[in-house]
């Protein structure tokens, strides 16, 4: 399961910018929510994200998603790596950074990267039963990469393998190329992340479960039809337990597009209610999921740009418990209204000499 991800210098990340699924130990709604995690941690099931318009949720996704495929499809010798850095600022910075935290195994795993000038400037992998994690490796531009105790039965070879990793290659890709099978859970896990599948076919049901599948062509389907073939199976036909598969994440930008608010609800609702021990992370623009009755305040996170352009991310728990007790059931309006901010501004247009005919 994933703990907490974090980016710096990466569209429209400037900063170093958390993004968490721990649980808020002051947040006691919803218990069912929340599984163990390594040590002391609880982790979250559900992570929803709200913003205005281009405020960075979707960046969010997009940073998570050119890291995984970085990890899992590796690269070719001399491609450079292109990592869209923040651009908006007068001061450019070179280094982008990206990390994921993991719960695997009755382990926590610290993994990340940077990159610098079209290759990996750094590389690091700690693990451990709690908050002292131990080192697996480290690599910090052309010097030998450091191993850890994890990869002492078998150093000789791995120092071979990683003297020929390229520099735009991650050593975990060339490990997992190199058939070294020690890591190959968290690989595993890597390539299940942002689960999804694209085929469903439709029952159509009169009153009898043994009715025949009937094909649909996709042109005659709604858009909210087809949004819902694409999402059931990757909200709901990854939830079943399984001894040898990880726990999928799945993340969904936009999960409420082209659905009525009540659809999205009921699949939040029923997700929440059969997931097994995967996690939903999704952007939404839907303010009757605002509601804390269906989710915890710690589930709720908002994204914004400050003055500079810079993305900001913060969770509906860092605000007052008695805020959050003023507004009662009106969550969604109080968003709307601004109480929490990450909502479009609308400038006022001043008034010319042309305007006071």
């Amino acid at each position: 399961m994933l703990i907490q991800f974090s980016v710096e210098n990466y569209l429209s990340f400037r900063d170093r910018t958390v993004f968490s699924l721990v649980a808020s130990p002051r947040e006691d709604r919803h218990p069912g929510h929340t599984c163990p995690g390594p040590g002391d941690l609880r982790l979250l099931r559900v992570g929803a994200l709200y913003g205005a318009n281009a405020a960075g949720k979707s960046n969010l996704i997009k940073a998570m998603t050119f890291a995984q495929q970085l990890i899992t499809k590796g690269t070719r010798p001399g491609e450079t790596l292109l990592a869209c850095p923040f651009r908006l600022g007068v001061e450019r910075r070179e280094r982008s950074f990206f990390e994921f935290d993991i719960a695997l195994g009755g382990l926590r795993h610290t993994y990340g990267f940077t990159l610098e000038r079209g290759a990996i400037a750094a590389e690091w992998l700690y693990q451990g039963p709690g908050e002292h994690e131990a080192l697996v490796f480290e690599r910090e531009g052309t010097d030998p990469i450091r191993l850890g105790a994890p990869f002492a039965a078998a150093r000789d070879f791995l120092s071979f393998v990683a003297r020929g990793t390229r520099p735009e290659q991650l050593f975990l890709t060339e490990l997992e190329e190199r058939n070294v099978g020690q890591l190959q859970p968290l690989t595993d896990w890597f390539r299940g992340l942002l689960a999804s599948e694209d085929k469903l076919r439709l029952l159509a049901e009169q009153g009898r479960t043994d009715e025949p599948l009937v094909d649909f062509e996709l042109d005659e389907e709604s858009d909210a039809a087809l949004r819902c073939r694409d999402l059931l199976p990757a909200l709901f036909c990854h939830s079943a337990p399984s001894d040898t598969l990880p726990r999928p994440i799945v993340v969904i930008d936009e999960l409420d597009r082209s659905l009525h608010p009540l659809l999205t609800r009921r699949l939040l609702e029923q997700y929440l209610a059969s997931c097994a021990g995967g996690q939903l992370i999704f952007t939404t623009h839907d303010a009757h999921l605002l509601d804390l009755s269906l989710l915890r305040a710690d589930e709720i996170w908002f994204a914004e740009k400050d003055l500079e352009h810079c993305t900001r991310l913060y969770s509906l728990a860092e605000f007052k418990a008695d805020q959050l007790a003023q507004l009662g059931n009106h969550l969604g309006q109080g968003y709307r209204n601004g109480r929490f901010g990450a909502i479009p501004f609308f400038a006022t247009r001043r008034r010319t000499h042309a305007d006071g005919r």
